[in-house]
């Protein structure tokens, strides 16, 4: 978990004591469940989409009291997709990644938009964000490669990563992974 995003859940949270105490509790509590999660996991495990997906709801929560109105999150997936494994942050960062370098960087903020699908015996993540893709530190970043590493070595096989402008003012990350049931890794 990024540093600077712990410092400023704790700001925000310390902000809102004063205006919402129910809400400060209430983000208290994503945030520990957050760190909880991180805790928990070994860098070598997996874990299932449907457990990605409610670190990733706690996470979204908190950084929209960081961007208000400015951050505009959807989602979209198959049901069978929960019980795909995925290696813990793997979507996360992806969602991160639209953050700091999509939304964070438009005056007006944006869309972000998460879509899982199974396809051709593979899980497909996208991250649909607002943003012009920056084509110097395009897929260059170390977090993108150790998540492929993670890929290869938990999926036995290997991951493939894509990033893209797919229209004047839209960029697309795409993260496909070798198909695994989360539940039969456990039998």
């Amino acid at each position: 978990m990024n540093p600077h995003f712990l410092f400023n859940s704790l700001n925000n949270i310390r902000s809102l004591v004063l205006v919402d105490q129910t809400k400060a509790r209430e983000m208290i509590t994503r945030l520990s469940a957050m760190m909880r999660y991180v805790i928990g996991y070994n860098r070598n495990n997996l874990v299932s989409v449907a457990e990605e997906l409610d670190f990733l709801d706690n996470y979204v929560a908190l950084e929209k009291i960081h961007f208000e109105d400015k951050l505009d999150f959807s989602s979209h997936m198959e049901a069978s997709v929960k019980n795909a494994a995925i290696p813990p942050l793997g979507i996360q960062l992806l969602v991160e990644n639209a953050i700091k370098h999509g939304i964070g960087t438009q005056a007006r903020g944006g869309k972000i938009q998460l879509s899982l699908h199974r396809q051709n015996g593979h899980l497909r993540v996208q991250v649909e964000n607002t943003g012009i893709l920056d084509a110097s530190s395009a897929s260059n970043g170390i977090g993108l490669q150790r998540l492929l590493e993670r890929v290869a070595h938990s999926l036995d096989q290997p991951g493939t990563f894509a990033l893209t402008q797919t229209s004047d003012n839209s960029v697309t990350a795409t993260l496909t992974l070798p198909w695994k049931d989360y539940e039969n890794l456990h039998r």
